[in-house]
């Protein structure tokens, strides 16, 4: 039983470490929406859903934090992580490109429901766009590292 659970593990842990991290985060900006909307207002303003979109971005990186802190996942994986944090605290654009995906989680249940003109779809725009615009940056810091 011991290794069916550490296969399951590693499984899980290529996905983490590969495209499956854009792919989660896709996810999560298509389950952030339906979040957001359980603002009790029926129709909340586009500034307090920036201050609990913000709150959920918060707190996805503190669960980030705590899932980093357990014993669960294999030294490579955790090195992995390591080095992407290391890049994240030198490049600002790193961490907007991570925006990027979330924004198109959250534009797709923006089309997928047919809410389009809401302010959570103005907050999907701007997460789109902004993201898009770090991971262009991104692309271009990638670049010069890879040249130098």
């Amino acid at each position: 039983m011991r290794e069916r659970d550490q296969t399951s593990l590693r499984r899980f842990e290529r996905i983490l470490a590969g495209p499956g991290q854009d792919a989660l985060r896709v996810l999560s900006g298509f389950l952030l929406v339906p979040i957001l909307s359980t603002w009790p207002q029926p129709e909340p303003t586009f500034f307090q859903l920036l201050w609990l979109f913000l709150g959920c971005l918060l707190s996805i990186r503190v669960a980030a934090l705590g899932l980093r802190r357990l014993p669960l996942f294999s030294p490579a994986l955790r090195a992995k992580w390591s080095r992407q944090r290391a890049l994240a605290k030198r490049y600002d654009s790193f961490q907007w490109a991570k925006l990027l995906w979330i924004g198109v989680g959250m534009a797709v249940y923006v089309f997928y429901t047919g809410t389009i003109r809401t302010p959570q779809s103005a907050l999907a725009v701007l997460s789109v766009g902004g993201g898009g615009l770090g991971a262009f940056f991104w692309r271009r810091c990638r670049l010069r590292a890879s040249i130098a």
